[in-house]
């Protein structure tokens, strides 16, 4: 490496650290370093699903979440994840709030050290610290620091990634399914991606798919299953509307005065086209460059572009497909600008 390239990341590493360990010197001050405010949402949730009540309603999360003391009071933060993901937190509520929130705490860590080892053996042209560096702030810090869903879904986003290049369809599988989970709307496009591109995967998928909604009547029930799809998931995108942590189009058109319902179905048609989109370059690419990560990670960058729920702490997604592009441009003359673009998503 040129003393020039190792001047130009020293500065990029400079430039991303410095703002977080600001934040962090800022956060220690208040002794609240750690927040861990969506976490209690979700163990809040899965705690109703243990005693077999509705987690999609007011009551009993307001109740729970009082208890965390993390959640603003007179606010009650719902937990829209599908009914076998909330499973899941059922599982971790056994657990002591204050041990459950710890340990989730170490899976999401777990979870970013995965994204960057993944895409460390993905991306041999790109140097690693550039990988950590662009991994840091978007999937690392804030969502660690909230104990959001992301940095899981970048960990397993990155890893179906490494297994379906590597030919272990498998746990290429296992780890699709965990991100379509965990985040619909993000994963649910990066296992279509999977099911188009690799067809021996495909009756796992499908069968991955069958024990997930199985998993989810018996935990809350096929009526609040049916409920979540028809009410809870339409009702939680209106409530974002006005939400100034939304990049969706929806949220966007809303605040310049586009009428609820207008700006509901654009934001709708847009996450179909970007998802048409995303599925047809990603296929694309994995094809004409034998590299299947391509049909996994650009889908689920894709349908950051647009939609009706697109969370700030969610664009981080889109920085693996920003590293495997860049490792695709490293041999071209479009390797200063596929860098830049890795460090912009940064």
């Amino acid at each position: 490496m040129s003393a020039t390239t190792r001047l130009a990341w020293l500065v990029a590493v400079v430039v991303i650290v410095l703002p977080i360990a600001v934040s962090l010197r800022r956060h220690h001050a208040l002794g609240d370093v750690y927040s861990g405010e969506a976490f209690a949402v979700f163990y809040c949730a899965g705690e109703a699903v243990r005693e077999r009540r509705d987690p999609y309603l007011v009551e009993p999360l307001r109740t729970c979440e009082a208890r965390a003391h993390v959640i603003p009071p007179n606010v009650v933060e719902p937990a829209p994840l599908p009914p076998p993901t909330l499973g899941f937190f059922a599982a971790l509520s056994v657990l002591p709030y204050a041990i459950a929130s710890a340990l989730w705490a170490l899976v999401l860590v777990a979870s970013f050290l995965v994204a960057g080892a993944s895409l460390v053996r993905l991306a041999p042209r790109v140097p690693p610290l550039a990988i950590w560096t662009a991994l840091l702030p978007g999937v690392l810090y804030f969502n660690v620091y909230y104990g959001e869903i992301p940095t899981l879904v970048a960990g397993a986003l990155a890893a179906a990634a490494l297994a379906l290049r590597s030919g272990r369809i498998v746990p290429a599988v296992a780890c699709v399914t965990i991100a379509a989970l965990f985040e619909p709307h993000v994963g649910g496009a990066a296992w279509l991606g999977v099911f188009i591109a690799a067809p021996r995967a495909r009756l796992a998928l499908v069968a991955a798919l069958g024990l997930a909604v199985l998993g989810g009547v018996a935990a809350v029930g096929a009526g609040t299953v049916v409920s979540y799809a028809t009410l809870v998931l339409p009702a939680h995108a209106a409530s974002e509307f006005p939400a100034n942590d939304q990049y969706s189009l929806t949220s966007i058109l809303y605040q310049l005065g586009v009428p609820g319902k207008g700006a509901l179905l654009a934001g709708s048609v847009s996450y179909v086209v970007a998802l048409a989109l995303g599925l047809a370059g990603g296929i694309a690419l994995a094809r004409r460059r034998a590299a299947p990560e391509f049909a996994v990670l650009f889908p689920a960058a894709a349908v950051l572009c647009g939609g009706t729920f697109i969370h700030n702490l969610q664009m981080g997604l889109a920085v693996p497909l920003a590293v495997v592009a860049a490792n695709a441009a490293a041999e071209t003359r479009y390797r200063g600008v596929a860098y830049l673009g890795l460090l912009a998503g940064a």
